[in-house]
């Protein structure tokens, strides 16, 4: 078995992690993955802040032969801080995968994975269904919000780039740590208010306890993203729900979250052909486009994970053979 920490991760290029997120949700979209809704924990005894996750995929080739089987695992203690808010003290995640036509097997580290992963899939999401994109909102300055604003200034090619959080040490550390990795301008503002001002997208990534995107900060901005996955966390008011056509990437994961199920009624979820439309059905051939005002709401998809970490194996051992979908990942050029 091949074990790869997060610095292996970490070498992946951002080219590469890029092209294996697109391929996940196009593999989703062309009904060759499986994505099991995840099953989670929240609290045990002692910890009632413990958060935990497992999170199975199987992905096919593009003929429809069997091609990786996995399951990601996170285990997350974490504490109240003095804002409400939910903070991890520690997280250990991993994948275990295996590449079927060969019986081999790997565990790939998937903390450092896990935020490239988040921000990689909310980046897609809206390259997929924001008809505009020239100027974004972020509110949120940890490592996934980071992730997500080097994955839109990649894919999304943004001009202006507005990110806000409550902490002032944070902001000036996300500041610092994009301080010329950056094509689009970056404005790291004090509020949500100024975040959101003239944003086309706006994306909220933060572990809140109360909602940062409401039905008046919002209103004029035509796509919302929320990155939700804590059940705790609450990012999206109730109000916001009643006012725009829902997307979710896993409507069964979607309705576990800590915005839907405040929200009081069920969201509005964009339907097609008599089901909810999902993030996946927009990376399928042809696939139908809903207009704004949008809401998507990503929880994490374990396939996007389980080819990411795929990639990584595939980047440092030549001894694979090439995968159809990832064909911009030479075996073992990382090595």
């Amino acid at each position: 078995m091949r074990l790869f920490d997060d610095a292996a991760a970490e070498r992946l290029p951002a080219k590469l992690a890029d092209a294996a997120g697109a391929a996940a949700f196009r593999a989703l979209g062309a009904g060759a993955a499986r994505n099991p809704t995840r099953s989670q924990r929240v609290g045990r005894p002692g910890e009632p802040e413990f958060l935990g996750f497992e999170m199975p995929a199987e992905l096919d080739e593009p003929n429809g032969a069997p091609l990786l089987r996995g399951c990601k695992r996170i285990e997350e203690p974490g504490e109240r801080g003095a804002d409400g808010q939910r903070v991890a003290t520690s997280r250990r995640a991993w994948i275990e995968l295996c590449h079927l036509p060969t019986g081999r097997r790997a565990t790939v580290a998937a903390g450092a994975l896990t935020d490239l992963r988040t921000g990689i899939s909310a980046v897609w999401a809206a390259e997929r269904l924001a008809p505009v994109s020239a100027r974004l909102a972020v509110i949120g300055t940890g490592k996934v919000a980071r992730q997500l604003v080097l994955a839109a200034d990649r894919i999304l090619r943004p001009e202006l780039i507005r990110a806000t959080s409550r902490s002032t040490e944070r902001r000036a550390e996300f500041r610092m740590a994009l301080q010329g990795q950056l094509e689009a301008r970056l404005e790291v503002v004090d509020g949500v208010e100024a975040a959101l001002a003239g944003a086309d997208v706006a994306f909220a990534a933060v572990p809140a306890s109360e909602p940062v995107l409401t039905a008046e900060n919002s209103a004029a901005i035509p796509v919302l993203v929320a990155v939700e996955g804590d059940p705790r966390a609450w990012q999206v008011a109730p109000e916001v729900f009643g006012s725009r056509w829902v997307v979710a990437d896993l409507v069964a994961q979607a309705e576990q979250t800590g915005s839907v199920l405040r929200a009081g009624a069920a969201p509005r979820w964009t339907e097609r052909e008599g089901r909810p439309f999902t993030l996946p059905d927009a990376s399928a051939p042809g696939g139908f486009r809903p207009g704004p005002p949008l809401l998507l709401l990503l929880t994490g998809l374990a396939v996007v994970d389980l080819l990411l970490a795929y990639a990584v194996w595939l980047w440092h051992d030549a001894t694979l053979p090439p995968c159809a979908w990832l064909p911009e990942v030479a075996p073992g050029a990382g090595e």
